[in-house]
């Protein structure tokens, strides 16, 4: 990224000469696009989505803090990696995608674990030299020139279908968030899995796992989280038969051969690398309010599907595929179609759809307290968000509907359709007036 220098480096106290300052702006991709973390750490976009910086606005702070880190985890093994070295990342944006998309990936690594009967234990150990941030600069900042063409370019498309694909194009080209802090210095990071087996349980595994991952980063005492407790000075063996070990380096000489002599070649600044991304913003917070909201209505909608089974009950998802309905329990579905288009994230004043049900009947409403009273009184159980809605209309959303039939059949029925409403009501359905909910039309 290009900087505006301005004066002189030492006019603010910066003890790095200018061509160790350079050097550590362009390893730290501030301002830059980035898009989450990989298996292997930060995946940048390498495009600038912000404008030049003044250096006097970079601020630098040198801590020299050396710190070892060992946690006993049953995420998968991606999700291990975010949290050995990049979690930070993805949960200090204060981003619907960035929140979201964190949310669910945690709660399907956690699945998946569980089902393949594996355990993980990650560990950093991380000299942090300094932190470079331009945080308190972040108001200020404005978007790359090329990057906010792209984006009003995306936006002046007129039909809404290809503007959404164009504008969500532009932010996977680009990266959904920039970078605004990170750590600087060498990091040594680990991750073993063990795949277990019937001898073996999972806390003696991560005990044992534990163990063998302190080695690898150099440590004499072993201090690791397992089963809520911490487990000192442990001297259980490792089977290593079933275990892989995935081993990354940041900074420093690579190529050293112990950790000691590793550790000693971060005293040169020209060794640091990047160890940890502390912040990143959503690029929407670039733009004014106005082009924010018209970013993220065409980027994060989608179409809300209705399926009916052969009993004639409905029930809804974001998904078209009938098969991956959640909570049907074997029933044959079929899908009825869009009934309108609504949020994957609480985007503009959106709240949460709630979905519940009792095996049979299937309820979606936006009132947490309706939610709650159908699972904590009338024996329905809690389904998540299926996406979010408005509660008062928004300019573009349309009124959407419920119905609901009580005796003997107990369903609902959703539409923002008159027609539709009509045609439920001649069937024996009721408009539920208590129903208040906007989304946007198919």
């Amino acid at each position: 990224m290009v900087f505006d220098l301005g004066p002189g480096p030492d006019k603010y106290g910066i003890l790095l000469s200018f061509d160790l300052l350079r050097l550590q702006l362009e390893k730290s991709r501030i301002g830059f696009g980035f898009d989450g973390a990989g298996d292997e750490g930060p995946r940048y976009t390498y495009r600038r989505v912000v404008a030049d910086i003044p250096l006097a606005r970079i601020g630098f702070a040198y801590n020299d803090e050396g710190h070892r880190e060992v946690l006993a985890t049953e995420c998968s093994r991606k999700s291990a990696y975010l949290r050995a070295g990049w979690a930070d990342a993805s949960l200090a944006a204060k981003t619907p995608w960035a929140d979201v998309g964190v949310e669910a990936s945690s709660s399907y690594s956690s699945s998946t674990s569980q089902f393949q009967k594996r355990a993980y234990v990650t560990g950093r150990y991380n000299f942090a030299h300094a932190t470079i941030s331009m945080k308190d600069y972040v108001a200020q900042l404005k978007p790359h020139p090329e990057f906010e063409k792209a984006v009003m370019d995306a936006l002046a498309t007129p039909d809404e279908e290809d503007r959404t694909k164009e504008i969500q194009n532009v932010l996977q080209w680009y990266g959904s968030m920039f970078i605004v802090s990170v750590e600087v210095g060498g990091m040594k990071h680990s991750t073993i899995e063990r795949i277990l087996d019937e001898k073996t349980t999972e806390t003696s595994a991560k005990k044992e796992m534990s163990v063998e991952l302190n080695k690898q980063l150099g440590s004499a005492e072993v201090e690791a989280k397992v089963g809520g407790g911490n487990e000192n000075k442990q001297t259980l063996k490792q089977n290593n038969e079933s275990d892989s070990l995935h081993f990354i380096t940041v900074g420093g000489a690579i190529e050293a051969s112990s950790f000691t002599k590793w550790k000693e070649s971060l005293s040169s600044p020209r060794s640091w690398g990047v160890t940890r991304v502390r912040e990143v913003r959503s690029v929407l917070s670039l733009f004014t309010k106005e082009v924010q909201t018209k970013i993220a209505l065409a980027a994060f909608k989608t179409p809300l599907y209705q399926f009916k089974n052969l009993a004639g009950r409905h029930c809804m998802s974001t998904d078209p595929d009938p098969s991956k309905l959640s909570a049907n329990y074997g029933e044959r579905w079929t899908n009825h179609g869009s009934v309108g288009t609504v949020l994957t994230a609480p985007l503009d004043g959106a709240v949460p759809f709630y979905h519940v049900h009792d095996h049979i009947r299937h309820v979606f409403t936006n009132d947490r307290s309706e939610s709650n009273d159908h699972t904590n009184s009338k024996g329905f159980q809690y389904n998540g968000v299926t996406c979010y809605v408005h509660s008062t209309q928004k300019p573009g959303t349309v009124r959407f509907n419920r119905t609901w039939w009580g005796a003997f059949f107990y369903d609902n029925a959703y539409s923002t359709a008159k027609e539709d409403v009509e045609a439920q009501t001649r069937a024996g359905y009721v408009v539920d007036d208590y129903f208040n909910c906007y989304i946007y039309p198919a």
